[in-house]
């Protein structure tokens, strides 16, 4: 099982937005609210098969987790954002299924390291 510095390094966020903590909240807070958002709009892309929005969702979250220094999600979500525009159907509803999963693991790890 990974760790929570595997999924999501506190320091490395704090250190790049100066170490504010009210901002790094604000941010996380923030974070955690759009998730479920951006699950639904993948699945309703996935389910219209509109391959061009899924990769555009998968892209926004990578950035994201880029900046949250969620190094796996960031690295589920540029894997599958290569992979969007070709992959089967089948295979882009389990890469669906399996960033959901990440995200929403990351977004626990959030809120007990954080108590969010």
């Amino acid at each position: 099982m990974e760790n929570d510095q595997t999924i999501f390094e506190y320091s490395k966020l704090k250190n790049r937005f100066g170490n504010d903590d009210k901002l790094v909240n604000e941010i996380l807070r923030e974070f955690i609210r759009v998730i479920p958002g951006k699950i639904s709009s993948l699945k309703t892309a996935l389910e219209k098969n509109n391959r061009q929005e899924i990769e555009s969702v998968v892209h926004s979250i990578k950035g994201n987790a880029l900046n949250l220094s969620a190094h796996k999600v960031a690295e589920i979500s540029s894997k599958f954002e290569k992979s969007c525009l070709t992959d089967p159907l089948p295979a882009l509803e389990c890469s669906v299924n399996i960033l959901s999963e990440s995200l929403m693991t990351l977004s626990d790890v959030i809120k007990q390291n954080l108590e969010l």
